[in-house]
């Protein structure tokens, strides 16, 4: 018998698909995570949140209260703060996650709450099972609001799978009709693991709301 011969190794051809673009996916939601990702992936009040980038990008962030770091606040907490002003609620009234569950994006609108809406995943069993909540127990949801996957979500299919449950477009519509410029003011989208998700939402309503006007024309 003769000699097994060695063979090349094959190299991969394909190219890195940029974090723009809406086939970009990540490469886990559950793995190994820094205090920033547990951090913005598990505190529900955004003030909380803008509070702790802060103090994160400070190096200040071992002084921060436990409280604050901490995924919910009581209720007696959350009635101290709201009397401060209503904004400072956004967030707080999210559901409480689901054991292994986390936050992999949220869009929050300049409300007099603040309201959130956001979009939690956890590993069940060898898929990923996902739900897309409010701060009105889902009475500001419309469309399907659970999926599961195999695979994390392409940034195409988050978005896709949020706006379905939660139309950004009819809230921005009802808010601004044909305000364009004074929408992007009324929205931001944050996510941990889609670091374009927010450019892209502005980009899709801009496509969106001019094409409105170009018909109107």
């Amino acid at each position: 018998m003769g000699k097994k011969t060695p063979t090349a190794a094959v190299k991969s051809t394909s190219k890195p698909i940029p974090v723009s673009s809406m086939n970009y996916r990540p490469y886990d939601y559950f793995g190994r995570q820094d205090m920033q990702t547990t951090l913005m992936t598990h505190v529900k009040g955004t003030v909380r949140r803008n509070a702790l980038r802060a103090a994160l990008e400070a190096g200040e962030v071992s002084e921060v209260p436990d409280s604050i770091k901490s995924a919910a606040l009581s209720d007696s907490a959350r009635e101290m703060i709201s009397s401060i002003h209503p904004s400072f609620m956004g967030g707080e009234y999210l559901p409480t996650a689901k054991s292994e569950e986390l936050e992999i994006a949220r869009i929050s609108i300049k409300s007099t709450t603040g309201d959130v809406t956001s979009l939690y995943a956890r590993q069940v069993g060898r898929r990923i099972a996902y739900r897309v909540v409010d701060e009105y127990g889902g009475d500001c949801l419309s469309g399907r609001t659970t999926r599961t996957s195999i695979k994390v979500l392409t940034m195409g299919q988050l978005i896709e799978f949020f706006m379905g449950a939660w139309d950004l477009y009819v809230c921005l519509d009802c808010n601004f009709e044909d305000d364009l410029e004074g929408m992007p003011h009324f929205f931001r989208g944050e996510s941990e693991f889609y670091p374009c998700f927010d450019a892209t939402l502005r980009d899709l309503m801009r496509q969106k709301f001019a094409r409105q006007e170009d018909l109107s024309d």
